[in-house]
């Protein structure tokens, strides 16, 4: 899980840090790139499938310019490039799942510019979702999106 934008928001819980670093320096895009990597290697050993793909899914939190910038490039990475380096696994089946609060794909760019910005993030095989809500502890009745991706990932708790 990666926290794109101006700056990490981690919705009122800065424990998720630890988990899901920024993207603001060159430092935080190689501690990605060594999670990614790493996350790989771990799926190319595992015996479960389940385990494989849970490995192999990654979260974006952020679907501004940096993280469908992110989810391209992650796209390309493990379709084209990983796909040479790891023989044992299809690095093709990788999830990659783009999550904002907003209401669209690039919120703050025109309407038309965010459908086709999503119809790309679709077309490259990631999944979009946009609730218009960022979720918390005190009102959770929307968080049901949320809940489906962070668990298996250790970052949401309900």
């Amino acid at each position: 899980m990666v926290a794109t934008g101006v700056r990490p928001s981690y919705f009122g819980h800065d424990e998720f840090a630890q988990y899901a670093p920024g993207l603001k320096s060159l430092s935080d895009a190689e501690t990605i790139r060594a999670k990614i990597l790493g996350a790989f290697e771990l799926a190319a050993v595992a015996d479960d499938d389940t385990e494989r793909a849970r490995q192999m899914t990654f979260v974006l939190v952020g679907a501004g310019p940096t993280g469908v910038e992110l989810a391209a490039s992650l796209a390309q990475m493990v379709r084209v490039t990983l796909r040479k380096n790891f023989h044992r696994i299809d690095s093709a089946k990788a999830s990659i799942i783009l999550l904002d609060a907003g209401k669209r794909v690039l919120p703050t760019f025109a309407e038309s510019l965010s459908r086709k910005a999503a119809a790309a993030v679709s077309a490259i095989g990631a999944g979009a979702y946009s609730s218009g809500y960022a979720p918390t502890d005190s009102d959770d009745s929307n968080a049901q999106a949320y809940r489906y991706y962070y668990p298996a990932y250790g970052y949401y708790g309900y």
